[in-house]
């Protein structure tokens, strides 16, 4: 007999606590919130939590009942990588290994871009976060080690607002209830795209928050 279970998406309660290691998930009227943390800290990002990238989003995209999602980190920082990860040059590996490192990598990469089919929105709560810029201007910031605070994420449209850390989540919640508002076409036709919102940096702080929404 066929079974309806196995072939469905993946419930909300099965796949929040499979990945509840590394993604504190809760969900309100179709809201899902994605916060990133390792041991209640900020995101280490080493193998494991790349494997778990490579399939959260398909477990995300899947279900119907997520209509807008907020991603986040825990603490001060988006991210960090985990020191014991790069104990050996990335040269000195082992082949099979580097082939691992690709697939996954490829996998993650191919999951955030195609499975989520929701509008986005980023609370980026502090540094460590991968940018998406065009190649030149990614190379330069490469090539120079150049850090890109919350000012200049504004300036080069990487980000739609950046806030104090108090007023990020509440305002990123604020947005996603402005977008459930909208008729389901509209959310699919946008759901390629991403607003994002930044912790103002503490080398701001002593300033009043800038605001450039271009959602």
């Amino acid at each position: 007999m066929f079974n309806r279970d196995m072939a469905g998406p993946t419930r909300f309660e099965e796949y929040s606590e499979k990945y509840k290691d590394l993604f504190f998930m809760t969900r309100r009227d179709g809201i899902l919130e994605v916060r990133m943390h390792t041991h209640g800290g900020p995101l280490q990002f080493d193998w494991m939590a790349q494997t778990a990238y490579s399939n959260v989003w398909s477990d995300v995209g899947r279900d119907p009942e997520n209509e807008v999602m907020i991603l986040t980190g825990t603490g001060d920082l988006w991210q960090i990588g985990n020191p014991e990860v790069w104990t050996t040059k990335f040269m000195d590996w082992p082949n099979s290994r580097k082939l691992d490192f690709y697939h996954e990598s490829r996998r993650m990469i191919e999951n955030m871009i195609y499975c989520i089919g929701i509008p986005t929105i980023g609370a980026i709560n502090g540094t460590g976060s991968h940018w998406q810029l065009g190649t030149k201007k990614a190379a330069y910031y490469a090539y120079t080690g150049m850090n890109i605070n919350a000012q200049a994420a504004l300036d080069l449209g990487l980000v739609s607002e950046v806030l104090p850390r108090e007023k990020l989540l509440p305002r990123a919640w604020e947005l996603a209830e402005m977008i459930m508002q909208a008729p389901p076409l509209c959310k699919t036709a946008y759901s390629s795209d991403c607003v994002a919102l930044m912790e103002k940096s503490p080398c701001q702080r002593s300033g009043s928050p800038a605001y450039a929404p271009n959602v």
